[in-house]
């Protein structure tokens, strides 16, 4: 067996897909760069202390097809060539720390294994996949996704725009990088966006 299959057979065994997966690998992994930035001194303390304290927040793409007319979909409307997506979004806890949460700088860079125990990892895993499924059940989910496509598009305008006026992302202005602290002050963060979260309906 390949390492992707006994990656994905691992998670159906446990009763969630790669994409409940996918935003707590994510987290870790993230967590595990700023370790290492924070201990080699690339990070202040004051930042430091306040990512620890900061909810993750993550975001990706949901399929929408299933929900569109099904007499258009079983005349051909699931090979149409056409953008029917929502977004989740989310919040994770705060960051990982584990057995590194007195982690100081100088100090050795800590395995994956010290920050997210196997449990944890597990549980994190079922509130994502719990969370997502609470929002596709909604009764108004379709509403929901309807009101924020609107606020997607807008979000990538004004994206778009400050790029082409600044010559960068939204962390810099007038060329100058701002904190992490003054660029939550300003928005929402994302620690990571990307995997489809797959099929939720898994039994429970």
């Amino acid at each position: 067996m390949g390492q992707t299959q006994a990656i994905l057979l691992n998670c159906r065994n446990n009763k969630f897909t790669f994409g409940n997966a996918y935003p707590i690998l994510a987290q870790v992994a993230l967590t595990r760069v700023l370790c290492r930035r924070y201990i080699r001194g690339d990070i202040s303390e004051e930042d430091w202390q306040f990512r620890k304290r900061e909810q993750m927040f993550t975001s990706g793409p949901l399929n929408l097809r299933p929900y569109l007319n099904k007499d258009w979909l079983e005349q051909g409307g699931l090979t149409n060539v056409s953008l029917a997506i929502n977004f989740f979004l989310y919040s994770l806890p705060f960051m990982p720390l584990g057995l590194s949460s007195h982690l100081r700088p100088g100090m050795d860079l800590p395995s994956y294994e010290s920050l997210l125990s196997k449990g944890r990892f597990l549980y994190r895993c079922h509130m994502v996949k719990n969370k997502a499924a609470q929002f596709m059940n909604h009764p108004l989910f379709m509403e929901l996704a309807a009101v924020r496509s609107f606020v997607m598009v807008e979000g990538a305008k004004q994206l778009s725009l400050h790029w082409r006026k600044e010559r960068g992302p939204p962390q810099h202005i007038n060329g100058d990088l701002l904190s992490t602290i003054d660029q939550a002050k300003q928005s929402l963060i994302f620690c990571n966006v990307g995997s489809t979260i797959g099929d939720v309906r898994f039994p429970t």
